[in-house]
């Protein structure tokens, strides 16, 4: 099994407590339900932790390529709101 660990700081806490209930609905239906690959989201004071397991290395990259876009759209999307 291959490993990957993100961990995301941030200083607002309303920020990313959004990105984390967004990033654990993704973990709790997951588009793969092979048995293959398994995604944690863990939140504890200002960070965020991402845990990423996967049989092959080739899946372990597509799918943290996937859950760090997941990341960036949500952000940019709040971003753009903001700026309304």
């Amino acid at each position: 099994m291959h490993k990957v660990k993100l961990m995301i700081g941030m200083p607002e806490k309303k920020v990313l407590k959004a990105l984390f209930q967004s990033l654990q609905a993704e973990c709790k239906a997951p588009v793969d339900r092979s048995g293959r690959n398994t995604v944690t989201v863990e939140m504890n004071d200002e960070k965020l932790l991402i845990t990423i397991t996967s049989k092959t290395v080739s899946n372990l990259r597509a799918i943290t390529n996937t859950y760090l876009y997941l990341i960036y759209a949500a952000l940019s999307s709040l971003e753009a709101v903001n700026k309304q």
